[in-house]
């Protein structure tokens, strides 16, 4: 057994994400999931609520909270999820094609830009993927176990629901095999749309919420060739290697695995919304097949296939080290301190509830639908002590919309009164009329 070499990919993986853990800026998204396991946990009194969001990844981030941990912990947490996830590409991988296949899948999954790159975030993505390879793991094992797994999926991200492919495809039309995989499925479902009914008067309305997101035109690629090439191109290019996935597709036997995929594939293929990070649900499937594909073309053409794994290795390493060092956007801290001092702060940028404890009533929403946060002014304002205000939070450029700039301009003429400071592009503003005497200090 080679199982040392699993350990090798996983120990240089891990020393060399350690400075992203220690000093990665938290983003747009990171800091929605930080700030709503926050408001879980405090009963609504800290951080912030969405309720688009799926509640799995908020509710480990909340507990983390809840335990001491801060920012530098969740990303801990979220590194031991990568490890996870490279490790069952390995199992999965030496299932499809002995511990050759093994080797690569792991290697490939590790090295692939786009998981190297967010292995550390704080997004739903990556869990999402682990859960989706567990779930096609478990299909041909346990049903049930399958069905809760992908159950688990759909609470983390909600297009990873797919995963209940696997299970029923592994069914074989065995209709208690079927009913396992969905009970097992409605044994995670069922109490999220309970809540839902409970906290929004409607099963269903986050996952409506969601659902336009798929569209959301800040992310959309014009032209039907570029919105079928773009996972392509954004993969293969970063990481050449995975081309022999089409190779591991093609000469699998497990046609509930091979079908399961492209389904999932399919539907990130066919929505406007396109964003790279997406890609990390069927990447770790990927990584498989191209294991797979590898130990077979290396069988048949083995001085072919070492060319180009020579090749495929160094161009995916030369991508991924400028990311070993990049730590993100540093976002305004001076000046989310300064709102800070104010309590309850309405925002249009969540990255403040990554670094404070306050309760933040958001003030932005999807871009097409800023009037959203005109009517969370409303609300907001008579409870908030200051507001937090950025401009390209709507990416009113992208629409070229001449509403969303006035919905915007008209925002901006309501909180112009009181500013209390200003930094790149981020306004803090006044909203009391007294200010609190912690507000004075250090000013």
């Amino acid at each position: 057994m080679k199982q040392w070499l699993l350990f090798l990919i996983l120990a240089v993986f891990f020393a060399v994400q350690i400075p992203s853990v220690l000093h990665q800026h938290p983003g747009w998204d990171e800091s929605v999931y930080i700030g709503i396991g926050k408001y879980l946990f405090s009963e609504g009194t800290s951080g912030l609520y969405e309720p688009i969001r799926p509640l799995l990844l908020p509710a480990i981030m909340g507990a983390t909270w809840t335990l001491g941990g801060g920012l530098v912990a969740s990303r801990f947490l979220m590194l031991v999820i990568a490890l996870i996830a490279i490790g069952l590409a390995w199992i999965v991988g030496n299932e499809l094609g002995g511990e050759p296949a093994a080797f690569w899948s792991a290697l490939i999954l590790a090295a692939a830009p786009v998981f190297f790159g967010d292995a550390t975030s704080v997004t739903t993505d990556l869990l999402a993927g682990l859960l989706i390879l567990a779930t096609a793991w478990q299909a041909r094992k346990n049903i049930l176990i399958s069905g809760i797994l992908a159950g688990l999926a759909f609470a983390t991200k909600f297009p990873a629901g797919l995963a209940l492919i696997f299970p029923l495809l592994a069914s074989r039309m065995d209709a208690r095999k079927i009913g396992a995989a969905l009970a097992g499925f409605a044994l995670i479902v069922l109490p999220y749309l309970a809540a839902n009914a409970v906290l929004e008067g409607d099963p269903f309305e986050p996952l409506l919420l969601a659902s336009r997101h798929a569209g959301n035109r800040a992310y959309a690629v014009p032209g039907l060739l570029q919105n079928l090439s773009f996972y392509p191109l954004a993969l293969l290019g970063a990481s050449p290697l995975l081309v022999f996935a089409l190779l591991g597709l093609a000469s699998t036997r497990r046609r509930a695995l091979q079908f399961g995929t492209l389904v999932v594939i399919a539907y990130f293929v066919l929505i406007d919304n396109k964003q790279p990070r997406f890609a990390l649900l069927f990447l770790p499937l990927l990584a498989v097949f191209a294991g797979a594909g590898i130990v077979y073309c290396r069988e048949h053409a083995k001085r072919t296939a070492t060319i180009l794994l020579i090749a495929g290795l160094a161009i995916t390493i030369i991508n991924d080290a400028p990311l070993a060092n990049d730590f993100g956007e540093r976002p305004d801290i001076e000046g989310f301190e300064v709102a800070a001092r104010y309590g309850t702060v309405l925002t249009a940028d969540p990255r403040f509830s990554a670094y404070h404890d306050n309760r933040a009533l958001p003030m932005y929403y999807l871009p097409f639908d800023v009037m959203n946060a005109t009517t969370a002014y409303d609300l907001g304002a008579p409870i908030a002590g200051a507001a937090i205000f950025r401009e390209d939070s709507f990416a009113c450029e992208k629409f070229k919309a001449e509403w969303c700039s006035a919905l915007v301009d008209s925002l901006k003429s309501r909180l112009e009164k009181h500013p209390i400071a200003h930094m790149d592009g981020v306004v803090v503003y006044q909203l009391t009329g007294e200010i609190p005497a912690s507000a004075t200090k250090g000013i």
